[in-house]
Parts: C-alpha cells; sequence; structure tokens
C-alpha cells in the first residue's frame, strides 16, 4: 500500500481555543479519548459534540475495543473508593466490588488504598474464569454507556482492516505514534473523513502527515 499523501502545512485546530463551524461537507473520526469524555459529558467535548449531531460522525471496532475497556476500569475504580470512603450506597455493582476487593485483600502485600490497579489487572489478565466474571457487570455497563452514546450521535462503527493496519505501520515510521493512534488515524483517512476529533495532543504533529484537519479538544 502507498503512504498517506503527505499534506504541504500541518493543519491542527484546538477547540474552544479556536472557533470552529463545521460544513455540510464535513466528516468526523470520533477517537476514544473523545468518546469517553462524550459519554462523561465534559463540557468542551460535550459542546463540541452537539455541534457535529446531524453530521457524518464515525469511529472503529478499535476505538469502541478501548472505550470498553477504559470505562470498565474507570467503573471499578469508582466502586474501589466508594468501598475504601464506606459509601456502600454509592456502589455501582456491590457484589462484584466486594468480591474483587475480598480478592486483593487476600493477596500478600496489597493494601486497601494500593489494591484496585493490583487487583484490576490481576482479575483482567491472569484471574481464573470465576474471577473474571466479576469484571463481566462492569464492562456491560461500559458497553451500554458507549452504545448509548453511538446510539445518541448516530455514529457509524468502521471495520480495521489489513489496509489500515498498512497505512499505520508507514504513519509510525514518520511520527512518535503508537499503534493503536496510528491505526485511529489511518481509519479516519480511509474513510475520507474531513476531521479527526480527539483530547490528545499527539495527533498535532501526525496532522502534517495524514490529510485529515485534527481537531483537538481541551
Amino acid at each position: 500500500m502507498e503512504r498517506l499523501p503527505v499534506k504541504s502545512a500541518m493543519t491542527c485546530l484546538r477547540y474552544p481555543d479556536q472557533r470552529f463551524h463545521p460544513t455540510p461537507s464535513d466528516s468526523f473520526f470520533l477517537d476514544t479519548s473523545f468518546v469517553i469524555a462524550g459519554i462523561g459529558k465534559r463540557p468542551h467535548c460535550y459542546s463540541l459534540l452537539k455541534k457535529l449531531l446531524g453530521r457524518p460522525l464515525y469511529l472503529s471496532e478499535l476505538v469502541r475495543a478501548e472505550a470498553v475497556h477504559v470505562l470498565t476500569r474507570t467503573f471499578v475504580g469508582h466502586d474501589f473508593r466508594a468501598l475504601f470512603l464506606e459509601r456502600q450506597g454509592d456502589l455501582l455493582k456491590p457484589e462484584a466490588a466486594r468480591s474483587l476487593r475480598n480478592l486483593g485483600l487476600g493477596r500478600k502485600g496489597y493494601s486497601e488504598r494500593l489494591i484496585f490497579e493490583a487487583v484490576y489487572v490481576e482479575a483482567l489478565k491472569q484471574g481464573t474464569s470465576a474471577e473474571k466474571a466479576w469484571l463481566v457487570p462492569y464492562q456491560d455497563l461500559a458497553t451500554a454507556a458507549i452504545q448509548g452514546f453511538i446510539d445518541g450521535s448516530d455514529a457509524e462503527t468502521l471495520a480495521v482492516g489489513s489496509e489500515d493496519r498498512l497505512a499505520a505501520h508507514s504513519l509510525m515510521r514518520e511520527v512518535a505514534l503508537d499503534s493503536y493512534d496510528a491505526l485511529h488515524l489511518a481509519v479516519a483517512h480511509r474513510a475520507g473523513c474531513t476531521h479527526f476529533v480527539t483530547r490528545d495532543k499527539d495527533f498535532a504533529e501526525a496532522s502534517g502527515l495524514c490529510p485529515v484537519t485534527v481537531l483537538q479538544v481541551a
């Protein structure tokens, strides 16, 4: 596959510092950081999302998978904080939260304050089937939140293909992007999106290498 065409000048808009008014011909790829912030209704992301509604919006299967992981971890962390502060009424998934905490308390070297990171990683990557099942209620919450975002924004989910991986590899040779970020940008280019919407600062440099305008949201 040929390299992505190099633009003659970098195009990166910073919202809301720079005014932005979408046109009828614009289309937008939403990356993971923006989707997560949109679900959380962070002010700048939420206000921009309202501007974009009714225009072609896209995300990828990879964005969905990343968002599930991030939100699952966020929801588990929320419940661990509620347990630590003894706020039982704030628990999203009481039974699963107590089971995960007990998993950590049963491990030598864990402490109440530091338990979350170690328990989450252990249950996700090294846990038994029963231990991994304690994460499922949080994964279901995350999946529902993302589906609600997609339904509300009418965003289309794009597959990630072999041509995207080749294009991502080409981008990574030119600029310091990790593999997932490069894939996001490659999918956006292949889909013909005019704008790549993100909260990450890593894409500003890449915007000089790919004919997609980076819309960086504060």
